[in-house]
């Protein structure tokens, strides 16, 4: 059964709907003066959610939260900063001392240029509700646009009862199978089921065919709570499946061919695209001619070109660093994976050509840019890089890629 889909809320207000559909929420304030009561008044910690109305539309990880405890205020005042505006129980001046910090948040300078935006007038539309903090592990989870009972797990956190360490975590599960690399900490792979069953009570709540981005946090007595939710596609299994195609191909990309993974279908038929191997450029930087995917290391950042994830054909990520311990932001993995009409990822590709192929790459990576002769331009012109021309087939579960080209 398909629940209507609700349009994504300010968080606060997402929070309430969930709430009333019996979703477990953390305390959210009613007033500044009851956040404020809580912490200078009941000694507690509470987290002031800052979000921007662009947020409504898709946007994710810009915008910096901040975590007030009664030891903050009482540092801040003493040395003048954030949160002493926190004490003075003043509102406005607290949302002014907010903004002006903002202004200079590595996330908000970045996305502004890219997007030529004025930093003051995008900092004047932040707003803020005041949370409870829960202590524990942060969890961003997302299930497959064309698996069923398939999702993906980011973690990061810690938690006494895992040692008290901080924990950055990816893997992936199934429902009847798990699939998961063993990244994830005993906190939160003991309790799964109970994972998943809170993502499907946010998908009937909001809309069961979207694949929401959906925020949790499981606090250290086990309790889970629903933080936040924003947009990935809706669910479409491919009607088709590669386990009848033998066309040959050179890379087979997915959990079941033990190499990679896969998000996304194509048509039957497979789709082409064509990426830059060089490794040193940037997408902002290229002055002409982009590629029809992208390739993960021709990314200034995954956060600040949510755009053009979502507009070209295919998001290839080479690199494993957002594939097991060690990711130190969610949002830079997940975004790719929830936004881009067909994301791979395929680790150490420019390893794993063939020698043939990988001789022809070197043979015109020479014409093209040589090492002893490399012009200034070769960060911001295609005309100095190798381009590959891939065909890639996906039914979801699968992806066959094969070179069509080096040029």
């Amino acid at each position: 059964m398909h629940t209507k889909v609700v349009a994504p809320q300010r968080k606060d207000k997402d929070a309430s709907l969930a709430a009333s559909s019996g979703i477990k929420i953390p305390q959210v304030f009613s007033s500044f003066e009851k956040a404020w009561d809580s912490v200078m008044v009941d000694g507690k910690t509470i987290i002031a959610r800052t979000e921007h109305p662009l947020e409504l539309t898709g946007l994710s990880g810009i915008n910096y939260s901040h975590v007030i405890s009664p030891e903050k205020v009482e540092k801040h005042q003493k040395e003048g900063g954030l949160f002493s505006a926190f004490r003075e129980f003043d509102l406005g001046l607290f949302t002014y001392a907010v903004r002006h910090w903002h202004k200079d948040w590595m996330h908000v300078k970045s996305y502004s240029k890219y997007r030529n935006l004025d930093i003051p007038s995008y900092v004047n539309e932040l707003v803020f509700s005041f949370w409870e903090y829960i202590r524990g592990y942060n969890l961003f989870v997302m299930s497959d646009p064309s698996v069923k009972n398939r999702y993906r797990i980011f973690t990061y956190g810690k938690m006494a009862s895992d040692g008290g360490d901080l924990r950055c975590s990816y893997d992936l599960f199934e429902v009847e199978t798990n699939l998961t690399g063993g990244y994830t900490p005993v906190g939160v792979s003991s309790r799964i089921k109970d994972v998943i069953a809170m993502y499907e009570s946010v998908q009937e709540a909001f809309g069961s065919e979207v694949c929401w981005v959906v925020e949790m946090q499981i606090s250290e007595s086990g309790e889970i709570y629903f933080l936040q939710r924003s947009a990935g596609k809706n669910f479409t299994p491919a009607n088709w499946s590669l386990s009848d195609n033998t066309e040959p191909c050179h890379f087979k990309v997915g959990p079941a061919c033990g190499w990679g993974e896969v998000i996304g279908t194509t048509p039957q038929e497979g789709i082409e695209v064509d990426v830059l191997l060089d490794r040193s450029t940037r997408l902002a930087w290229l002055t002409k001619d982009k590629p029809s995917a992208i390739l993960s290391s021709h990314l200034q950042s995954s956060v600040m070109e949510q755009e053009e994830i979502s507009t070209v054909k295919a998001f290839i990520e080479t690199y494993p660093q957002s594939h097991g311990d060690g990711i130190r932001d969610p949002h830079s993995a997940i975004i790719p994976m929830a936004r881009a009409p067909l994301y791979l990822h395929m680790p150490n590709l420019h390893k794993s050509f063939p020698k043939d192929i990988q001789d022809e790459i070197d043979r015109v990576q020479e014409v093209k840019c040589p090492k002893n002769n490399m012009p200034r331009e070769r960060y911001n012109n295609p005309d100095y890089m190798v381009r590959l021309k891939l065909k890639v087939v996906s039914d979801g579960r699968e992806a066959r890629v094969t070179v069509l080209e080096v040029c």
